[in-house]
């Protein structure tokens, strides 16, 4: 059987760049799965990043390839401001993995088991990769969360935002969006364009999109510094310190992940909902029924008041919820084994789980190092310090006279 330092579970931008970091160390790496397939296959058309330029960099060793060069290449521009197109975001992360990630294979991942001391990868199409260490990169995709009275309906009656992608299936229906975020402000303008009769329910009292990026005076920034994820003391130091998040009590970080950055659409969306889309604000749902192909919600408002609405679909925009258990890729006894808090992992200064040798970055990371970590800015603080930690563990596992002989070993793709 073939054999690797670290396989790496997700080719998104977490993967990608810790793949390009350890690139640069004598370390036999491949990332594993559709390289940037969640920007391909989840997001609504016509969606845009909400992070600027600035901060959607994936970074690698030395001077890498920010996505300001990429711009370059393709448009001869770069504006640090500009909201960056779905679409665009995605064909800058395959770019990035063409030119900064030595191995990339883009076989999905069936299961991760161990025997002895080391990990056995199953690949989609049944081949076996054994590994000394994986690490977990596989963003939100896998943790969608439905309400529980939105979950109780019958199959085919609701579904949950990240299933868009296209939306043309819908097109038609009388569709109800329950969320006031980004996901929900996206998902109903691309319902809405394609022709389906939409609206927007939620309990907020209005939709909060963000503010368009303004020249801020001096005094403002020492207020309200700027950071990657947002204006403010408490956002720069959980944009630049994750490290000292993770030193934190773990209620504490729990309770600063669960509140900070709250639904907030991008700003450039006021154009495609308001005036558009009807958005009820302020609503509570008493109760939610489904029968005969309508799904009625009994709805009452802040003042008391009560209506009744029927609609064909439900699209439930109502966020993730980082779970262990649902890594279904993940061998029952590895999840068994693996300590947590609530549903996330508890992990160590070096982004391990209480597993040796298995890691997890991205989102899930969040409960122990902050709401950074569900930002592509989050990368920037993560995968340098795994890549080091990693090339250090390998280093000290592999005796040097037989690097190359290892090295030789590794499978080799399909073709290859």
């Amino acid at each position: 059987m073939k054999i690797l330092d670290v396989a790496i579970v997700g080719a998104g931008p977490y993967g990608l760049s810790l793949a390009a970091e350890l690139g640069r160390h004598d370390v036999d790496v491949c990332v594993f799965g559709p390289a940037m397939a969640f920007w391909h296959d989840n997001m609504p058309p016509g969606t845009k990043l909400k992070s600027d330029g600035q901060s959607s960099d994936l970074p690698a060793p030395g001077a890498g390839f920010p996505i300001c060069h990429y711009q370059m290449e393709t448009t001869g521009t770069f504006e640090a401001t500009r909201p960056i197109p779905v679409t665009e975001f995605h064909d800058y992360g395959i770019r990035f993995r063409d030119r900064m990630v030595p191995r990339a294979d883009q076989r999905m991942v069936r299961d991760v088991g161990r025997t002895g001391g080391d990990f056995v990868v199953t690949l989609g199409d049944g081949t076996h990769v054994l590994a000394r260490n994986v690490v977990i990169a596989v963003g939100v995709a896998a943790f969608p969360y439905v309400p529980a009275p939105l979950a109780a309906l019958p199959a085919g009656y609701v579904s949950h935002s990240v299933q868009y992608g296209p939306v043309a299936a819908l097109a038609g229906k009388r569709v109800a969006v329950i969320g006031a975020g980004a996901s929900a402000i996206d998902v109903a303008a691309a319902l809405h364009e394609a022709g389906a009769d939409t609206q927007i329910i939620t309990r907020r009292a209005a939709i909060a999109f963000h503010h368009p990026p303004t020249r801020r005076p001096l005094r403002h920034r020492v207020r309200r510094p700027d950071s990657g994820i947002g204006g403010g003391w408490d956002l720069w130091f959980y944009a630049n310190f994750p490290q000292l998040f993770h030193a934190l009590p773990e209620p504490l970080r729990l309770r600063i992940v669960a509140n900070t950055l709250g639904a907030a659409p991008g700003w450039f969306m006021r154009e495609r909902i308001e005036g558009r889309v009807p958005m009820r604000t302020g609503m509570t749902i008493r109760s939610v029924t489904a029968a005969n192909g309508v799904v009625t919600f009994d709805l009452r408002d802040r003042r008391g008041g009560e209506r009744q609405i029927e609609v064909d679909h439900v699209v439930a925009a109502t966020g993730f919820r980082p779970d262990v258990a649902r890594l279904n890729m993940l061998d029952p006894a590895l999840v068994s084994a693996i300590r947590t808090a609530g549903m996330a992992p508890v992990l160590s200064r070096r982004f391990e789980t209480s597993v040796r040798g298995l890691y997890m970055i991205g989102p899930i990371a969040a409960p122990s190092f902050g709401p950074v970590m569900r930002f592509v800015f989050g990368a920037r603080s993560t995968t340098p310090v795994l890549a080091r930690h990693l090339a250090r563990q390998c280093a000290r596992m592999v005796p040097v006279a037989a690097s190359q002989s290892v090295r030789q070993a590794v499978y080799r793709q399909p073709g290859e």
